[in-house]
């Protein structure tokens, strides 16, 4: 997993900035199905429905046919 090398805390964040979603890259869900199959991580699973709310269809696809194999 994936660590912050400096704690995110309130006063780092400004307010004026906004998030905007990226598009979920195709070969990240292919690795939570591969840890959803390997290790049962339900971290993983969560990932995958996350993607069926995609607005690519290609991703929701995607995540449906990957989540068929978990």
């Amino acid at each position: 997993m994936c660590r912050a090398q400096h704690p995110v805390t309130k006063a780092s964040v400004r307010s004026d900035v906004v998030a905007v979603p990226s598009e979920i890259d195709l070969l990240y869900l292919f690795l939570c199905a591969v840890e959803c199959r390997n290790r049962g991580s339900t971290d993983a699973v969560w990932e995958l429905l996350g993607a069926l709310t995609s607005s690519e269809a290609a991703t929701q696809t995607v995540a449906r046919v990957l989540l068929n194999s978990c």
